[in-house]
């Protein structure tokens, strides 16, 4: 125990704690008392010659009796004593004063180091004696420079900060203010005859006043300027008289404006107009006349400058009718290639599937195509997804002869899905009653725009096709991946993703995750940022899996994370940057690798059958790999510490220490820790192994022998000390692993 007192400190009482030493957990010793037989007290000051003995007298609980001693709660504080020093252990004369109290039965000894140095004084500064104050206490400074100019330099400071710039104080408080005389601007002197101070300006704006018309209190005769009203109310007044040398007119209070040019292009359109090019404005190319024009009010906006035109994907479905030639596919270029539909019994009904992304509000669909039959026509719908309806846009007119028409449908937001439907589109053409018609279509384009809003909490998305290079974002809401390819997608604020995700071919285009919770899930190679696992993520396709700050999630409390390489896929690679939780490595093979670094718990499975594991970090490791994995695979752990393998060895894990290569050392001491308690074990049969140079564990030359609570001892033959990195591993059944690392010196 290490304590600091000033000195000549006096009536010190000492709070002291007396282990045990009977006790494996490291309990206190109670019922001890200052006549207990064998106890013995003595104190030596480190400029005495001998040890001074301390004659133990009782005392009361907060109460200074010199060399009292007195147990302070045995059942509530087990092991607590009060114990107060005879005050002569502080006098001056000495820098730090020891105290050893040992001697009772089940004692373990206590050593107690006090440090009475815990004042300063101020003897020298940079070398140089520090002079005795004027006034004790209170030192005396001498400053050199004001703000890097000598103090010879700098007129006296006294109350009214100098003779020629007197400065005076009115008031207290927060009404103090400051009063200034000014006697020179400049090296002229100020006139005393009134409270202004005259200016002679000789440039404004770095033009000489010679060339600048004279300004007097109304700003020169020709722009004066007025002020009217007093305080918050005061108005400036101005009458203008030019704009870039044109008389304004004085028949009203309006001004005038002919605008000449918009970004450097000349302005067009009818009088008193002026015309603007909307589609680009950046670009100026047709001039738009908004004469008599009103513009609405925006009931949505897009993201981006202009729309984006998809096409129909695999999901377009014939109702009622036969396809007689060409696909969904067929819709995608305007070549000239139909997907022809005829009806069945006089009756048509199919729809166009479209996916715009959870982001995505459709505007139209743009159709080319024909109905060939004159006395036929077909309804045009929109699938309401709020209303669980088809909502008619529009009707098409079949016509003889059949030649290519153009229709465009308008849709609004609330054609999209959401949920489990989100970012789906659908176009229906149907009708009944129809004599023998064939419905053609060159190209169906759906235009949309994305919005700037994100996915609302709480909401639960399954996703479709056409999931890459999409941006899902939002807080608090769920994400069932559903086989679906997410190349390039970015997904945040997920509280929970599940289900499987592919893509990422080549690893080029991972998917990122930033701020979710993964349960059970299999993902391709990817990016993860700060996010919980609550489950088991399962390695999709060989390639990296880049993990940082991420940590055991709380969703499912007491399952620790799984992270499973799925043997079958092939040579992967996980890292785990600044992780924290347990972590369970399941299905390793030979060529896949996991680096882990952070604090936790890593348990190897038995599933294991070959690999790299690189630890770094304050990680516990539990290996159930068949014959321990270092029989399998490559562990690195020169960067590892746990909390429960006390480091005997100088420096441990990679470091260099005083140990001589291939050189018996006897007496090796360390500490085994009971597994549950973690506190020191006696009693233990502990065998000893040991790797060298990144071989194979090996039993120790000679067994291990116990000292005392629960301190071990060994002696290393030269052969077990025959290697450049050497690890020993100390095991016995109810303790954990003592494991540590000695690099040798020649």
């Amino acid at each position: 125990m290490k304590l600091l007192r000033k000195v000549g400190s006096t009536s010190q009482i000492l709070q002291i704690f007396i282990a045990d030493s009977s006790s494996t957990t490291g309990a206190g010793l109670t019922g001890l008392t200052n006549a207990s037989a064998g106890l013995t007290a003595y104190y030596h000051r480190d400029t005495d010659t001998t040890a001074t003995a301390i004659t133990l007298v009782t005392m009361t609980v907060g109460t200074f009796t010199s060399s009292g001693f007195k147990e302070i709660d045995a059942t509530n504080m087990p092991g607590w004593y009060q114990f107060c020093p005879p005050n002569a252990a502080f006098n001056s004369g000495a820098s730090t004063v020891a105290f050893h109290l040992k001697g009772a039965t089940n004692m373990a000894p206590l050593p107690i180091e006090v440090d009475l140095g815990a004042q300063v004084d101020v003897e020298f500064w940079q070398g140089t004696a520090v002079a005795t104050p004027a006034t004790a206490g209170i030192p005396d400074i001498n400053v050199k420079n004001m703000n890097n100019v000598a103090t010879t330099s700098i007129t006296t400071i006294d109350a009214n900060i100098g003779t020629t710039q007197p400065i005076n104080f009115t008031g207290t408080g927060a009404s103090a203010l400051a009063k200034s005389d000014m006697v020179d601007i400049a090296g002229a002197a100020v006139s005393t005859t009134t409270a202004q101070i005259g200016t002679n300006v000789v440039d404004i704006n770095a033009v000489s006043t010679s060339s600048v018309t004279a300004v007097d209190a109304n700003i020169g005769t020709t722009q004066p300027i007025n002020f009217t009203g007093t305080g918050a109310s005061a108005l400036a007044k101005s009458d203008m008289v030019d704009i870039a040398g044109v008389a304004v007119s004085t028949s009203s209070a309006q001004i005038g404006a002919n605008i000449v040019n918009i970004k450097g292009t000349a302005s067009a359109g009818a009088a008193g107009y002026v015309g603007v090019d909307w589609a680009n404005i950046d670009s100026p190319t047709t001039v738009v006349n908004l004469s008599g024009t009103s513009i609405q009010s925006v009931n949505s906006s897009a993201s981006g400058s202009q729309a984006i035109n998809t096409t129909a994907n695999s999901s377009s479905t014939i109702t009622t009718g036969a396809s007689v030639s060409g696909t969904y596919a067929s819709t995608a270029a305007l070549d000239g290639v139909y997907w022809q539909i005829a009806d069945s019994a006089g009756t048509l009904d199919m729809y166009f599937q479209f996916y715009v992304g959870y982001l995505g509000i459709p505007v139209s669909a743009r159709w080319t195509g024909h109905l060939n039959s004159s006395n036929d026509d077909l309804r045009v719908f929109a699938y309401n997804w709020g209303s669980s309806a088809w909502d008619q846009v529009g009707t098409l007119i079949g016509q003889n002869p059949s030649s290519d028409n153009v229709q465009t449908y308008n849709l609004t937001a609330s054609h999209v899905g959401t949920g489990g439907n989100v970012g789906i589109v659908r176009v229906r053409f149907q009708n009944t009653g129809l004599t023998t018609s064939n419905f053609y279509t060159d190209q169906i384009l759906l235009t949309y725009v994305q919005s700037f809003g994100g996915i609302a909490n709480g909401s639960t998305i399954t996703l479709g096709s056409g999931s890459t290079n999409q941006d899902f974002i939002g807080s608090n809401w769920n994400v069932v991946l559903n086989n679906q390819d997410i190349s390039n997608a970015y997904f945040e604020g997920c509280l929970s993703i599940t289900g499987t995700g592919t893509g990422n071919a080549g690893g080029t285009t991972p998917p990122v995750f930033k701020d979710c919770n993964f349960e059970n899930v299999t993902l391709p190679p990817c990016v993860v940022n700060n996010s919980l696992f609550s489950g088991t993520m399962t390695v999709g396709a060989a390639g990296v899996y880049l993990l940082t700050d991420c940590k055991a999630g709380t969703v499912a409390i007491g399952i620790v994370p799984t992270f499973d390489f799925a043997a079958v896929v092939g040579a992967t690679k996980i890292a785990l940057r600044r992780y924290s939780g347990g972590a369970i490595i399941k299905n390793m093979a030979a060529g896949d690798e996991i680096i882990i670094e952070g604090w936790g718990t890593v348990t190897l499975d038995s599933t294991i059958t070959g690999g790299t594991v690189t630890l770094r970090g304050n990680i516990s490791l539990t290996d159930n790999v068949v014959g321990g994995f270092a029989s399998v695979g490559t562990l690195t752990q020169e960067a590892r510490v746990t909390t429960t393998t006390p480091l005997t060895v100088g420096t441990v894990n990679g470091t260099a220490s005083n140990i001589k290569k291939n050189q018996a050392l006897n007496s090796f001491e360390f500490v085994m820790t009971n597994s549950t308690t973690h506190a020191p074990q006696t009693g233990l049969t502990v065998t000893a192994t040991r790797s060298i140079d990144g071989g194979v564990f090996a039993a120790c030359a000679n067994a291990v022998a116990e000292l005392a609570n629960g301190f071990y001892t060994i002696n290393l033959a030269a052969s077990d000390l025959n290697g450049n990195v050497i690890s020993f591993r100390m095991t016995a059944t109810g303790a954990d692993d003592c494991d540590f690392t000695v690099v040798t010196t020649p």
